[in-house]
């Protein structure tokens, strides 16, 4: 859809990962960033995938935090948005997080006595070596 291949739009999840015996494990993808630290898409103010921009984006800037649906900060959120705006994301961001719930659960079902949440940390900034990334499908290698 975009025309890149999977190694030029997304990335191993450096801030859920843990280590197993010398392996780190990394849960999941992320879109990968640029040097400045943002999303390859965004470029000169704006999304150049925003028509088919993937849902964490479409949710964007709501995310379930630890205390339920909380707002990420934005200095372009000036706007009022519309109630059936604001519906519509709750409704997207409901269907991701069921998503995601869904494949944490697969996830655990691939790496299953080996994860332990006290373990789970950010990977360091600067991080390069090889990773083993753990999403819903498979456990695949990674150098980062």
């Amino acid at each position: 859809m975009t025309g890149r291949d999977w190694d030029e739009v997304a990335e191993p999840d450096v801030y859920s990962s843990f280590s197993d015996n010398g392996d780190v494990l990394v849960i999941g993808w992320i879109l990968k960033r640029n040097d400045e630290g943002n999303c390859v898409f965004y470029r000169m103010g704006e999304c150049t995938i925003y028509s088919c921009r993937p849902m964490i984006c479409r949710c964007y800037p709501f995310f379930m935090g630890e205390e339920g649906v909380e707002i990420m900060h934005c200095d372009g959120l000036g706007n009022k948005m519309e109630n059936e705006d604001a519906m519509g994301i709750a409704l997207a961001l409901k269907r991701y997080e069921m998503k995601k719930l869904q494949s944490y659960i697969r996830i655990i079902e691939q790496v299953g006595d080996k994860l332990s949440f006290a373990n789970l940390r950010m990977l360091p900034r600067g991080f390069s070596g090889e990773v083993l990334v753990c999403d819903n499908e498979r456990i695949s290698r990674w150098t980062l």
